[in-house]
């Protein structure tokens, strides 16, 4: 069984929180139910949280936040999904997917981002679209006016010569 495990209900697929990963099979970190965390924490590998976290959390790898976890704080990670409570704001490299258990207050920064049906998001999403354009003269971004393609703007800017 994976980390996140796909039920049918009716018309719609809803994902159900899988059991905790064991910690033998070498799955990741696991913050248990009974453990709180005030600061910040670093990880490389996957973290499953379903215990509480107060602080900044950076992650190169995946999150999952469990029913009964809660996390309070600035997120960076590649993707998470959250069956719990998340108030902060997140940056996933990937995917936010907030579950039809889940509630998310906060801004988000991603590429994808999923609101299943019952979940909870209050606030700003930006999404991302992995492209960065050059300039074909110097290998560089271009900058605000020549990647500006609003017609109000070129009118202002012809009118103002």
């Amino acid at each position: 069984m994976g980390w996140l495990d796909k039920r049918r209900n009716g018309k719609h697929e809803v994902r159900v929180q899988p059991e905790i990963p064991s910690k033998s099979k070498g799955e990741g970190t696991i913050v248990g139910p009974n453990l709180i965390i005030e600061g910040k924490l670093d990880s490389k590998e996957d973290i499953w949280i379903a215990g509480q976290i107060k602080g900044e959390l950076d992650c190169a790898s995946r999150i999952v936040v469990a029913a009964n976890g809660r996390i309070q704080g600035r997120i960076k990670c590649q993707s998470i999904a959250i069956f719990g409570e998340v108030e902060g704001n997140i940056d996933a490299a990937e995917e936010i997917t907030v579950e039809a258990t889940g509630k998310l207050i906060g801004d988000i920064k991603t590429k994808v981002f999923t609101n299943q049906p019952g979940g909870f998001f209050e606030g700003y999403s930006h999404m991302l679209d992995g492209k960065v354009v050059q300039d074909s003269k110097k290998g560089e971004e271009p900058s605000k006016d020549k990647a500006s393609k609003d017609p109000k703007e070129s009118k202002d800017k012809k009118s103002a010569k």
